[in-house]
């Protein structure tokens, strides 16, 4: 029941009344939740992820470089050089006819440096396998006669083409005489470096060869100087 005033009797809901209690509720369940929502006690959901952001600026270098590490012990030392060489001879006499260009054939080696393994000692000549500048020398011992002339060549031989690259040439004497040749040439790998010898004495002659003199022996060495200038 309201209650009412005592001069007029005006009604009012006294406090003991459902609607004043439901007003009453209401009102503090209002001011609670605005009061929640203004200190942002009350949230929603959470949202989706966003994407990620740019990427930031690198961070700063490291510190200084160290200094460098002790240098490491030697390495042992390698073969010595040893450059393309080759000495060819013969041990007999060799028979050259009259008039007649002849190639020297050789019987045996004083040395060879078999540069790679292959060996530069061959009949027709010093083999040539690595290409550059060589020194080449010749010795050529005739035998005696007082007719005709005598002409040693040094002979390139590259495929199937031959090249005298220089010569000796003795006129007309006697008794025993010898041709030497001495010089350098460029030479590729393959070459073969010949001794080509001829005389016109009427008859033949021989070239010497022996197992114990060199002076009284045909003999040709061909050494490694260095490589072709570019």
């Amino acid at each position: 029941m309201p209650g009412f005033t005592t001069k007029y009797r005006l009604p009012y809901l006294l406090g003991s009344e459902g609607l004043y209690l439901i007003a009453k509720t209401t009102m503090d369940l209002a001011t609670r939740l605005e009061a929640i929502m203004t200190t942002g006690e009350l949230k929603g959901a959470p949202g989706a992820t966003g994407a990620p952001g740019p990427q930031g600026p690198p961070g700063p270098a490291g510190g200084p470089q160290g200094p460098p590490g002790p240098a490491g012990p030697p390495g042992p030392a390698g073969p010595a050089y040893e450059p393309a060489t080759v000495s060819l001879h013969r041990t007999t006499t060799q028979s050259i006819p009259n008039n007649t260009d002849t190639l020297v054939s050789f019987q045996a080696s004083k040395w060879d440096s078999k540069p790679g393994g292959a060996a530069m000692y061959s009949t027709a000549g010093g083999v040539i396998r690595t290409a550059g500048i060589y020194r080449v020398s010749a010795h050529i011992p005739w035998g005696g006669s007082s007719a005709g002339s005598r002409i040693a060549r040094i002979q390139r031989y590259r495929g199937a083409t031959a090249l005298s690259l220089v010569r000796s040439e003795i006129p007309p004497t006697g008794g025993l005489i010898a041709s030497p040749l001495s010089d350098e040439f460029d030479f590729d790998a393959g070459d073969v470096v010949r001794l080509l010898v001829w005389q016109n004495s009427g008859g033949a002659l021989t070239v010497g060869g022996s197992t114990t003199n060199p002076e009284d022996r045909v003999h040709l060495s061909v050494t490694y100087v260095r490589a072709i200038p570019a």
